[in-house]
């Protein structure tokens, strides 16, 4: 009975940490993959982790931090308005293949097409306005 009772003991500490291994994993991967989809737009975490990266990277001064993020934020304002401005084009581009791809399938092919694209537009969308950097539109 003890024997029993020490191999149920150990294969539930052994069920718990695997349990709290699995929760710490996910939760970890899911911070990192929205750190990485606010970043992948640009703004302000972006320019942040470079800053950051550059520092390290660079052993960077406390001056040459700062000139460095000025930089960095002054680019990355450059690189948001280009790609504001021509996003339309882009996404009009990007509808028109759809719409001629279309044209080569068959009806249920169209439907599953449909839902990628509908899925492509969710996932890489245009930069939503809180993306933005403050005071800046």
């Amino acid at each position: 009975m003890k024997r029993m009772k020490l191999v149920i003991g150990i294969a539930l500490v052994f069920l718990v940490g695997a349990l709290a291994g699995s929760l710490g994993t996910g939760l970890f991967l899911r911070h990192k993959m929205e750190q990485f989809e606010r970043s992948r737009h640009g703004g302000p975490e972006r320019a942040a982790s470079l800053v950051k990266r550059f520092t390290h990277d660079l052993d960077l001064t406390g001056a040459q931090q700062a000139a460095v993020r000025k930089i960095v934020e002054e680019s990355e304002e450059k690189i948001r308005a280009i790609r504001q401005q021509y996003l339309p084009e882009i996404k009009g581009i990007i509808d028109q293949s759809f719409a001629l791809m279309r044209e080569n399938l068959s009806p249920e092919q169209q439907k599953k097409l449909d839902k990628l694209h509908e899925k492509l537009e969710r996932s890489h969308g245009p930069i939503p306005p809180e993306r933005t950097p403050a005071g800046q539109k």
